[in-house]
């Protein structure tokens, strides 16, 4: 047993209670937590775009985004223009998001553009 001291005073609850209140501790919604949880996502996401247009990193398409007379040069360049404009997008959603108008962050990355290139 374990004991739980809340407003409504002290009392012992069972160990099943205790996991299931501090899961609902752990659960509750904060706009930073849902930031971050975007974000991660958002950056997983990216990755996997960079790994499916076969790029090492960042710095790797930042280096054939400037290289003009690159075969990679408009590719490279149209997922910079994508990175940026979602990472705008969230930072617009982030401005005015509250826990009762948030959408799960799998649900908000849905909402992006998909990344594609001739």
């Amino acid at each position: 047993m374990k004991i739980l001291i809340d407003a409504n005073g002290r009392r012992e609850v069972s160990d099943e209670e205790a996991t299931q209140i501090l899961a609902s501790i752990n659960n509750q919604w904060t706009k930073d937590g849902h930031v971050l949880a975007i974000n991660s996502l958002h950056d997983l996401l990216f990755e996997k775009i960079l790994t499916d247009y076969n790029y090492l990193s960042m710095s790797e398409l930042a280096l054939w985004a400037q290289a003009t007379d690159s075969e990679y040069y408009n590719e490279a360049n149209a997922l910079l223009a994508w990175y940026t404009s979602t990472y705008l997008l969230m930072e617009q959603y982030f401005e005015s998001v509250t826990e009762e108008s948030a959408l799960t962050p799998e649900a908000f990355i849905d909402t992006l553009p998909v990344f594609s290139f001739p």
